[in-house]
């Protein structure tokens, strides 16, 4: 998988380098508003000819340079980004993933969730807690450790 910054398509209306499918979305970082994080709603070219390498891709320049940290992440559309309790988690198309924020090079699942779909991530008030949007098993709050 690559590692190394690279340049991104910023205001070009082109696609990612690295990921030609749909954004699912950017998060910021509320303590610095050039941290960025984008994740991608699809598929790697393990599966589609023509895709992306990775899921999630992180920028500390505002998004003029990209760094790829999808690292131990299966192979799943991501859905959906938050950072909380100094954890990022990540909602995907096959369940919810966490990693510390300073290093994000090792991602674990968080087993609190059935095996579904998270579409949507956000911070829950106070900062240890996220509230995991679902495909067809309703809402979770989830505490983190």
């Amino acid at each position: 998988m690559e590692s190394t910054p690279t340049t991104a398509a910023a205001g070009t209306g082109s696609a990612h380098p690295y990921f030609p499918t749909a954004t699912a979305g950017l998060t910021v970082d509320p303590a610095n508003p050039a941290h960025v994080y984008a994740v991608y709603n699809g598929y790697s070219r393990r599966w589609i000819p023509g895709g992306g390498i990775g899921v999630l891709f992180e920028s500390v320049d505002g998004g003029s340079t990209w760094r790829n940290i999808t690292a131990n992440l299966p192979d799943a559309p991501g859905d959906g980004l938050a950072i909380a309790g100094g954890k990022l988690v990540l909602g995907t198309d096959i369940g919810l993933f966490t990693a510390d924020r300073r290093s994000p090079t090792r991602w674990s699942r968080l087993g609190v969730l059935p095996n579904v779909a998270v579409t949507n991530v956000r911070t829950q008030p106070g900062g240890n807690a996220v509230l995991a949007a679902t495909h067809g098993r309703g809402m979770w709050t989830v505490t983190l450790g």
